[in-house]
C-alpha cells in the first residue's frame, strides 16, 4: 500500500490501517502466466510491433471452439497496424474496439461464443476494467506490452518535476506501482469464477528481464510463470 499512502498523503499521518485479502481463486491452478521469447524491445514500437503480428497468431492457436480471448493494446495506433497485419484465418474471428461500439462489440463476441464459434477481441486501456467475460467468453488475456504511462498533462508534468526536485525518481514511485496495478487489472480479465480456467500472454521480455520488471510480478497474484515460444502455449485443461 506504500504507493496509495504516499499518493493520498496518509502516510504522513501515520493513522492509516492496510488489509491484504487473499483472493477467493485458486490462481496458481486456474491460470498460467507466459512472457513469449520475442527477442525484440517493447520500446521499439516498429520491431515491437512486426513481432506481435507474426506471434499473436501462434498464440492464438491455443484457443479452443467456442471460446474466447481478449488482447489489450497500449497503443491505438499499435492495435490497428496489428489487426491489419492479422492472416485471414484471424480477422474472420476478430472484434476490433473503435469498427463497432464497445457495448455492440462485447455482444456480438458473446453472440459467436454461444453459437459455437471463436471470436477475439482487440481493444485499448479501457477494456482494463468493466469487461466481464466469465468462462468460455475468456479463456485468453494476451497483453501487448506493459502498461506505462507517460506523463503528461499540466498536473502529472508538474509532479514529476516535483518528485525529481526532491531527489526522487518518478519512475520508479510513480510509473512502475501504477503499471502493477493496471497490469493486475488486464490480467483480471481472466479468471472471474471459480470454474474459469487459462492463460495470460505478456508480450514484453521486460517482465522477466528488468529489475522494475521483477518488481511488478512480485505485487502480481501467485501466477505461475513460464518462458515459451507463441507456438507453444498449450491450453490448460
Amino acid at each position: 500500500f506504500k504507493s496509495f499512502l504516499r499518493e493520498s498523503g496518509l502516510d504522513r499521518k501515520h493513522i492509516a490501517q492496510t488489509l491484504e485479502i487473499e483472493s477467493p481463486f485458486d490462481l496458481a491452478e486456474q491460470a498460467k502466466l507466459v512472457v513469449p521469447k520475442m527477442g525484440v524491445s517493447a520500446k521499439d514500437s516498429v520491431a515491437h510491433t512486426k513481432c506481435l503480428i507474426e506471434m499473436v497468431p501462434l498464440a492464438l492457436r491455443a484457443v479452443r471452439k467456442g471460446s474466447g480471448a481478449l488482447m489489450i493494446f497500449a497503443s491505438l495506433k499499435q492495435m490497428r497496424e496489428v489487426a491489419e497485419g492479422m492472416p485471414d484465418d484471424v480477422k474472420r474471428i476478430l472484434l476490433v474496439q473503435g469498427e463497432m461500439g464497445k457495448t455492440a462489440m462485447l455482444e456480438e463476441h458473446r453472440r459467436r461464443i454461444e453459437a459455437g464459434q471463436c471470436s477475439v477481441l482487440f481493444g485499448s486501456q479501457s477494456m482494463e476494467e468493466c469487461v466481464d467475460l466469465p468462462g468460455r467468453l475468456c479463456e485468453m488475456v494476451l497483453i501487448a506490452k506493459l502498461p506505462f504511462t507517460v506523463p503528461s498533462g499540466a498536473v502529472e508534468t508538474v509532479r514529476k518535476s516535483w518528485i525529481e526536485k526532491k531527489g526522487g525518481n518518478y519512475f520508479r514511485e510513480v510509473a512502475v506501482p501504477n503499471a502493477c496495478r493496471r497490469l493486475a487489472q488486464e490480467a483480471g480479465r481472466l479468471i472471474r469464477q471459480e470454474g474459469d480456467r487459462g492463460s495470460i500472454v505478456v508480450f514484453d521480455e521486460r517482465l522477466v528481464d528488468t529489475a522494475f520488471g521483477k518488481e511488478i510480478l512480485g505485487g502480481m497474484p501467485p501466477i505461475s510463470i513460464e518462458r515459451r515460444l507463441p507456438g507453444q502455449i498449450d491450453a490448460p485443461w
